[in-house]
């Protein structure tokens, strides 16, 4: 009853009010998100929209306990609860400091990675999963450096000379450009990943979900 109800409503308001929550992994919601719902409430302006930055696997807690409509995630979901889908795809590559010995270099092999101090993000991040996992298919055992909970502190970690990473090409934009960072590619690893939206496979999708769905996987532009 409490369903219908739901539907009823939404169906009757259309996308002129509505609310939507949102949860995102760190670099999907600082790097690609903002500029999503910037346009999406431009033609929205009536729909309130929350959005809460957290690690991949918060973002998954947060689907599952009902906390938030829509997940995205920079990892792939393993749950029979939890429907998923691509949402974007995404290049990491290798990043080292603008004076460092490989900066004058364009790629780099794997296994001297072993040689380096490797900063990376802490467990729960899905980057971090997707780093483990590829190098480790390529037999690489990184020499551990820092670990942090943020992106921005392993771009400024990198920057400071403590060691050399991998990131997202989407959130070091800034930093090639002003030339404080060399991004360098890895000879033989596939270093791409997808992101993905998530939801609660029981979860009844309003009409605001839906179409904002819909708006996200066609608006972004790099």
């Amino acid at each position: 009853m409490i369903d219908q109800l739901k539907i009823e409503i939404d169906e009757l308001q259309g996308l002129n009010w509505g609310s939507l929550s949102i949860g995102a992994s760190i670099t999907i919601g600082i790097y690609i998100l903002p500029q999503i719902l910037g346009n999406f409430k431009s033609l929205y302006p009536h729909i309130d929209i929350s959005l809460d930055i957290v690690l991949n696997r918060q973002v998954i807690d947060k689907i599952l306990d009902n906390s938030i409509d829509i997940g995205f995630l920079g990892a792939p979901v393993d749950d029979t609860r939890i429907h998923t889908g691509v949402f974007l795809k995404d290049d990491l590559v290798l990043i080292v400091p603008a004076g460092h010995e490989w900066a004058e270099r364009d790629e780099i092999e794997p296994l001297e990675l072993m040689t380096q101090p490797f900063i990376i993000s802490r467990k729960g991040s899905g980057t971090r999963h997707i780093i483990e996992e590829r190098l480790g298919q390529a037999g690489v055992v990184l020499k551990k450096g820092m670990e942090f909970g943020h992106t921005e502190a392993v771009k400024k970690a990198v920057e400071s000379g403590l060691g050399v990473s991998i990131l997202s090409k989407t959130v070091i934009k800034r930093e090639e450009q002003v030339g404080v960072i060399k991004a360098l590619h890895l000879v033989g690893v596939d270093l791409q990943r997808n992101f993905y939206f998530a939801y609660r496979n029981d979860k009844y999708m309003t009409n605001t979900a839906r179409t904002f769905l819909h708006f996200a996987a066609n608006d972004y532009v790099e």
